[in-house]
């Protein structure tokens, strides 16, 4: 049992709803240190965690809980009485993640051949002049430094400053759609489509000069988080009510869907 526990690790084990929860980081920051702890104290689950955090929590829905397998494993797979060796019952074990790997192997080549390529297929920094009067402070009544530095810094493409001083100027300016929509913007660029969601949906949703931008990133949001079904709707409402050049741009994206 010594050997069997440095596999899965002595303490606490985390639950499959825990590892849901941290691999969505929803949760209060205390909570999460708490279940990392339980995860980094085991091989085996550090390993299973960073290997479904590559890949989504679909798969993740398949497999049975981790807490059920080990019991599994340490009740039926290891008897009772004196063993002189556990290989056998570790390769047991190996056997079956294995079976698990290849499904996962299979659903990542999927993932990164399909959604993924299309994704990078399509997605391109937003450009637009009135960009460069943000920045310069010179577009009428925008005249905050946060606002400024945030649009210097998006035009040098260094989206996490900029996503600072979007953020710190949006807290102040709730109804400036712009900061909104490039705050969203940035963080879809620094690989946080989930929050950029948010931002973009709100704009996306009012009649401004970045409705159709916003939808267009919201559907690139929604396909980066493998919410396809998500993505093809906002699309369809580029395609039914945008201008004809995003419903050009809408229409390619959903017919490679």
């Amino acid at each position: 049992m010594k050997d069997f526990n440095k596999i899965f690790g002595k303490g606490k084990h985390p639950s499959q709803k825990d590892i849901r929860t941290y691999l969505k980081k929803d949760a209060p920051a205390d909570k999460l240190h708490d279940i990392e702890k339980s995860i980094s104290e085991s091989p085996l689950y550090s390993d299973a965690v960073e290997g479904f955090e590559s890949f989504g929590e679909d798969v993740l829905k398949e497999v049975p809980s981790f807490d059920e397998f080990r019991s599994r494993v340490s009740n039926q797979a290891m008897p009772q009485s004196k063993v002189r060796s556990i290989a056998p019952y570790i390769n047991r074990v190996a056997a079956m993640f294995l079976g698990v790997a290849i499904i996962v192997g299979i659903s990542m080549y999927w993932n990164e051949t399909s959604n993924e390529r299309t994704f990078a297929d399509h997605f391109r920094m937003y450009e637009d002049p009135k960009m460069f009067a943000l920045r310069d402070g010179t577009d009428e009544g925008k005249t905050d430094p946060s606002l400024q530095k945030a649009m210097k810094y998006y035009l040098e493409k260094d989206y996490k400053k900029a996503i600072v001083f979007l953020d710190a100027y949006q807290a102040k300016n709730n109804d400036d759609l712009s900061a909104k929509f490039y705050l969203g913007v940035s963080l879809l660029h620094d690989n946080n489509a989930r929050k950029a969601i948010p931002y973009l949906s709100v704009v996306s949703a009012t009649d401004s000069d970045y409705q159709d931008a916003s939808k267009w990133y919201l559907a690139l949001s929604r396909l980066k988080i493998k919410d396809e079904d998500g993505a093809k709707a906002v699309l369809d409402d580029i395609i039914n009510n945008g201008t004809t050049f995003y419903q050009e741009k809408a229409r390619s994206l959903r017919h490679s869907l």
